[in-house]
C-alpha cells in the first residue's frame, strides 16, 4: 500500500448561522452582506497546489454557494497545474479524491461542475435539523432550494460520505441518517418532510455513514463493509432499521460495538 500522509483542512467561508458563508447574491435577511471568503482566489490555489502535489489530501470547507465555486476553481486549477508540472493522468487517478466538506448550497452549474472532478462530499446531515427552521428566511426560497440537495447530489454521481460535526452537533451518527432519510426536525416536524423529493432511501444514508466513508479515505480494501479480508468494525442495534417507520430511525440504539472483531462495548 502507498503511503497516505493525511489530508490538508482549508476553509473557504463560514456559515450560514453567522451569515458568513459566501454567497454570490446577498442574505434575503441581511441584503448589507454576502458573506465572507476566508481566503483570496489566488491564495486557495497555490496553497491546494502546493499540498497536493505534496502529497496531502485537500479537505476544504465550503457553505455557500460562491464559497463552493471558489473552491471548485481551485481544485480545476491544482489539475491544470499539476499535469503542467509532470503528474500524468494515471498519478492524478491514483490519488485519493478532493474532499468538499459540507456542500450545503449549489446551483445546477456547481454540481455539474463537481461531477466531472475527483471530489467526495464531506456532508453533515444534521445540520438541516435545526436549519431547516431558518433556511428560507435566511437566503430565499430559490437558494433554499438549492440547498441540502442530497437526492440530486446522488442522482449526479456524486460520492457523499456522512459526518456529525460533533461537538457542535451531536456525534450520533442515527441523528444524521434520520435526517437524510426524514428531513424533519427531531420533533418530526414538518409531517412528510422538507423538499421530500431529496429524501435518501435508508440503505444510501447507512451507506452513507459506513462503506462510503473509506472510500474518501483510500482505506476501502481495509473497511466499510463486512467480509472476509477487512477489519471486523461493526455494531449489533435494536431493532431492523428496513422495516421501522422513518420518525424512528433517530432512537435506534447498539447493543455491542466491535472493533477490529474485538467487543468494546456491550449494552447492560
Amino acid at each position: 500500500r502507498a503511503a497516505q500522509f493525511g489530508t490538508f483542512k482549508i476553509f473557504s467561508d463560514g456559515s450560514l448561522g453567522s451569515r458568513s458563508a459566501k454567497l454570490f447574491e446577498p442574505y434575503d435577511d441581511d441584503p448589507t452582506t454576502d458573506g465572507i471568503l476566508v481566503i483570496s482566489q489566488e491564495d486557495l490555489n497555490e496553497r491546494m497546489l502546493k499540498g497536493y502535489e505534496m502529497g496531502l489530501q485537500p479537505a476544504i470547507h465550503c457553505i455557500g454557494d460562491k464559497g463552493l465555486d471558489v473552491v471548485l476553481t481551485a481544485i480545476e486549477y491544482t489539475l491544470e497545474k499539476s499535469r503542467e508540472h509532470g503528474m500524468t493522468q494515471r498519478e492524478q487517478d491514483d490519488r485519493l479524491p478532493f474532499r468538499i466538506i459540507h456542500a450545503q448550497m449549489a446551483n445546477p452549474e456547481l454540481i455539474e461542475r463537481m461531477a466531472k472532478l475527483p471530489v467526495v462530499l464531506d456532508i453533515q446531515p444534521s445540520f438541516f435539523l435545526t436549519d431547516l427552521h431558518w433556511i428560507k428566511d435566511r437566503v430565499g426560497e430559490k437558494r433554499a432550494n438549492m440547498s441540502y440537495t442530497w437526492k440530486t447530489y446522488q442522482e449526479a454521481g456524486l460520492m457523499m460520505t456522512g459526518g456529525s460535526d460533533c461537538p457542535v452537533e451531536m456525534f450520533s451518527p442515527w441523528n444524521g441518517i434520520y435526517s437524510l432519510v426524514a428531513r424533519k426536525d427531531l420533533d418530526g416536524y414538518p409531517e412528510g418532510g422538507v423538499q421530500p423529493e431529496e429524501k435518501l432511501s435508508v440503505y444510501d444514508a447507512v451507506c452513507m455513514f459506513s462503506k462510503n466513508i473509506p472510500y474518501a479515505n483510500g482505506e476501502q480494501d481495509l473497511m466499510g463493509t463486512i467480509e472476509a479480508g477487512k477489519f471486523a468494525d461493526m455494531v449489533v442495534i435494536d431493532r431492523d432499521i428496513f422495516n421501522i417507520p422513518e420518525d424512528e430511525l433517530k432512537d435506534v440504539q447498539a447493543l455491542n460495538t466491535y472493533l477490529a472483531g474485538n467487543e468494546t462495548y456491550r449494552r447492560a
